[in-house]
């Protein structure tokens, strides 16, 4: 499937903000020309306009806007049009004070900043839905707009004004019913915090109540709740106008917002890639991270490509160290995002801006003004790649493993008092990417799968320390397996329910009868310390967590080498139904969950998938009706030597390829699929 028929190539452009340029008209005229000569045929345009949209409350000024759209489309440049509540303009803030967001001090936030806005306010909602459809009647139609942009990087955003408190106690009724219902599903029998009506609960705060793990978790589910509301308001503004514009919104790499539940009020996924490359002697840390969420995101509409939307092709300004991209890397980075789904490549921006907080972000044109740069020249050299391989556009992955995911679960991991509460997430996300880095450097293509998609279609699932076990999740998970899936879960797994609270009694240990363990304590380590685990005839090393199991008819297939629990199980595997469920009870280092994967999931999925590469060298595939597209992708500053079954790199044009340059990707096609 195309992201649009009006534009059938691999997207390539980015973030255009000519509102800041309308006094130097040569500037315009520039743009385009600079455009045209790096392949960029794609424009976001409109991100945090609103002040030169509306400039005073009901007075529109579209006309810099029609020019720009127009002469865009005229010059063969499409436009994803953006709507512009990212940043509310001041006198928005100025004549409805309620617009801006209250502190937990009863303070109310003042004029600044962007995402200033309080999700409750009904004014802003009518205020922003009201340019959104000023915007859709003038727009939505133009033959050059593609889709929508709605807002910028949405978050969840804490507000304690009065609005929001009685929201989020009708959130709490609606869902409970009866205050008796919450005070038994959140045990407020602890330190005698029983409720008695709804209308005596606050949100959680450093002035009040802020121990209650319940309170905190149904908080944030509110909080993620209003942000899908105020997303549905704008979408629906849009489409009442023309109802198949398609509509996106970007994302970004953290677990506060439950993305996969906002993907319901929007048709195509983008996100924000700005990885921290050269932040150590490899690459393997930031090309997982990189990859992990483009499957991340890939795997939430898998009917449809999605989009990088933003990123840097040079430096950042905000990350910590601001390193510039080596040669190539820019060209591998884009590269990679189509590796793994994306029919986009799209910068964070196209010129930089003179001032303000973003003057120096990395920008396909810098301040001089000039083509003649390292950069321009970088990204026009990306422009000609994708043009060589524009018939990849609707292909798709297809991958016979899947990670189950739950965002709800980071939030209640993080909210628990328990374990390691030095670690962001309890190390949820540094166990996430050894478990997703193990198969990327075994090259085992990886899906996400969240509650309620079809697990049949994996032969393998991963369930990394999955705290929160929902009922329904459970269910699925035993289904999976007794139909003949490959389930593997870690250590803390199983622990809480949907409420945040701790099984109990014959309830307790809730996938023992899929596993045959009872894990029944978990020893968190120190940084520094260490345990190691025997098993298929070598010794890998642990940290973090060791988690003391008992076998209830598992096979022990490794075991602990030290301390107390030593020869006690650290991994098994039961059969049952006509499916084998595996436990993993301790950290591995990257090593030892690459052991485990090669001897669990390498004999169980399709063998001409999985090619041996070197060291940082990734490889994956997208698929179409008439061809299998194989991408080689070296994360190495040196050239690597790969054995490849493959002749023709589309790239290159080159035949028998067998090396790949220092960050250099090359795309092999074989015309008939590698389907098994």
């Amino acid at each position: 499937m195309y992201l649009s028929e009006k534009l059938k190539c691999i997207w390539h452009g980015g973030d255009y903000n000519p509102d800041q340029w309308l006094d130097y008209p040569e500037i315009i005229e520039k743009d385009i020309e600079l455009m045209k000569k790096s392949g960029c045929n794609v424009m976001s345009v409109g991100i945090f306009a609103w002040s030169k949209l509306e400039p005073q409350e009901g007075v529109f000024t579209f006309e810099w806007l029609d020019d720009i759209i127009n002469k865009l489309y005229e010059n063969g440049i499409y436009t994803i049009l953006a709507t512009p509540s990212g940043a509310m303009p001041i006198w928005l803030a100025e004549k409805y004070p309620e617009v801006k967001r209250m502190a937990e001090d009863g303070i109310r936030n003042r004029f600044g900043n962007r995402h200033n806005n309080c999700y409750s306010s009904t004014v802003c909602r009518q205020k922003v839905k009201t340019i959104n459809k000023k915007l859709a009647e003038r727009y939505a139609n133009h033959p050059g707009v593609l889709m929508w942009h709605i807002s910028n990087e949405y978050n969840v955003e804490d507000c304690h004004c009065a609005l929001c408190r009685e929201n989020f106690k009708k959130w709490l009724k609606d869902k409970y019913k009866t205050i008796d219902n919450l005070n038994n599903k959140w045990w407020n029998g602890f330190w005698s915090h029983r409720y008695e009506d709804f209308s005596q609960i606050e949100p959680p705060g450093s002035h009040g109540e802020s121990s209650s793990n319940p309170l905190k978790l149904e908080w944030h589910r509110f909080k993620n709740d209003m942000l899908c509301s105020f997303v549905n308001d704008e979408v629906e503004a849009v489409k009442s106008i023309n109802p198949n514009l398609p509509v996106t919104t970007n994302y970004m790499r953290f677990f506060e917002v439950d993305y996969k539940k906002l993907s319901d009020s929007i048709d195509v996924i983008s996100w924000d890639n700005y990885p921290t490359w050269h932040a150590s002697e490899n690459e393997f840390d930031s090309a997982v991270e990189t990859a992990m969420f483009h499957s991340l995101f890939n795997s939430m509409k898998k009917d449809k490509p999605f989009m990088m939307m933003e990123s840097s092709p040079s430096a950042t300004n905000w990350q910590d160290v601001s390193r510039l991209r080596r040669p190539g890397m820019h060209l591998l980075s884009s590269m990679q995002a189509v590796a793994y789904g994306s029919d986009t490549v799209q910068y964070f921006q196209w010129r930089k801006s003179r001032g303000q907080s973003e003057q120096f972000h990395g920008a396909v044109v810098g301040h001089d003004n000039s083509e003649d740069t390292r950069v321009f020249k970088d990204v026009s050299k990306v422009g000609e790649e994708l043009k060589k391989i524009s018939e990849i556009i609707g292909s798709h992955t297809e991958n016979e493993v899947a990670i189950l995911f739950d965002y709800e679960n980071v939030w209640s991991l993080n909210i628990a008092q328990a374990y390691r509460n030095k670690d962001v997430n309890k190390g949820f996300n540094d166990v996430l990417l050894k478990n997703y880095g193990a198969l990327w450097q075994l090259n085992i293509g990886c899906d996400f799968v969240f509650e309620g998609d079809d697990f049949s279609k994996y032969k393998v699932i991963i369930a990394p320390m999955l705290f929160m076990l929902k009922s329904n999740v459970k269910e699925q998970i035993e289904e999976y397996v007794k139909n003949g899936g490959i389930f593997i879960t870690t250590f803390i797994t199983g622990v809480v329910d949907e409420y945040a609270l701790s099984f109990f009694d014959d309830e307790c240990y809730p996938l023992r009868k899929i596993l045959g363990v009872k894990a029944e304590e978990t020893d968190s380590l120190y940084d520094g310390q260490y345990n190691s685990v025997k098993m298929f005839g070598g010794t890998y090393k642990t940290e973090k967590y060791c988690e003391l199991a008992y076998s209830e008819g598992a096979e022990t297939i490794g075991e602990y080498c030290e301390d107390f629990y030593k020869s006690m199980p650290a991994v098994t595997v039961n059969n049952y139904g006509k499916g084998r469920a595996y436990y993993v009870g301790a950290d591995f280092m990257i090593d030892g969950y690459m052991k485990l994967y090669s001897e669990i999931i390498g004999s169980a999925i399709s063998k001409d998938k999985v090619i041996d590469s070197p060291d940082n060298v990734n490889i994956t595939y997208r698929y179409s009706d008439d061809g299998c597209y194989m991408f080689i992708m070296n994360f190495n500053n040196e050239p690597k030597q790969i054995k490849l079954p493959f002749e023709y790199d589309i790239l290159s044009g080159e035949l028998d390829k067998d090396t790949v340059a220092p960050y250099g990707c090359v795309i092999l096609k074989k015309n008939n699929n590698m389907r098994t």
